[in-house]
């Protein structure tokens, strides 16, 4: 008598309170979640259309899981066309080599005067350039943790900047001329700063 094969798992809705939904996505950003929670984060950000609210990678990586068949397509019609049907067009994954200005890296200014040294203390990937606006719920949030200046706050030239680290500085920087900066915590796009030293692998 032949056995019945085990049926493949289908994936499944999740609910979550705001307690929980926060303490994923921290954990998400910071430290990662395993498999099943990252499946159960993304079924409810999908299930709930926050998927295509939050930072263009969390839509990204929505679309990579529904294409790999972890995560069911949304059901109401809160996600763009192009991401409902998901099925008929490949999602624009980043490739190469993750960015080593991460949190916990070690950076300096290598185009001041004086470089300076500073560890990252917080990441911000993905800003739309409409979030770059003074009194932006983004540059509002930022201006919370460091201080926000030029090269973020209506930065709407071409090639504008859309990652941003917050630096913290043990030894500041020159500012352009050769003054240290006054701003011991301050956003800077993540461009401007280069590792000295990579942050450790957890």
């Amino acid at each position: 008598m032949r056995a019945k094969a085990t049926p493949i798992p289908q994936p499944t809705s999740f609910n979550m309170d705001n307690d929980q939904l926060t303490n994923y996505l921290i954990r998400y950003e910071s430290e990662g979640l395993c498999e099943a929670e990252t499946i159960e984060l993304f079924q409810y950000l999908v299930d709930t259309g926050l998927a295509w609210r939050l930072q263009g990678f969390y839509g990204r990586q929505a679309m990579a899981l529904i294409e790999m068949g972890a995560v069911t397509r949304p059901k109401e019609p809160d996600a763009p066309k192009a991401i409902s049907n998901a099925g008929k067009k490949k999602p624009k994954l980043k490739r190469g080599r993750p960015s080593t200005k991460q949190v916990g890296a070690m950076v300096e200014m290598g185009q001041r005067r004086r470089p300076g040294n500073g560890i990252i203390i917080d990441r911000l990937e993905d800003i739309p350039i409409d979030e770059l606006e003074r009194g932006s719920k983004t540059i509002t949030a930022m201006s919370k943790k460091g201080y926000v200046g030029w090269g973020i706050i209506g930065s709407t030239t071409p090639a504008y900047h859309s990652n941003f680290v917050l630096v913290h500085w043990f030894n500041p920087p020159s500012e352009y001329t050769d003054e240290q900066t006054r701003q011991r915590i301050h956003w800077y796009p993540d461009k401007w700063v280069k590792v000295i030293s990579p942050a450790k692998k957890k």
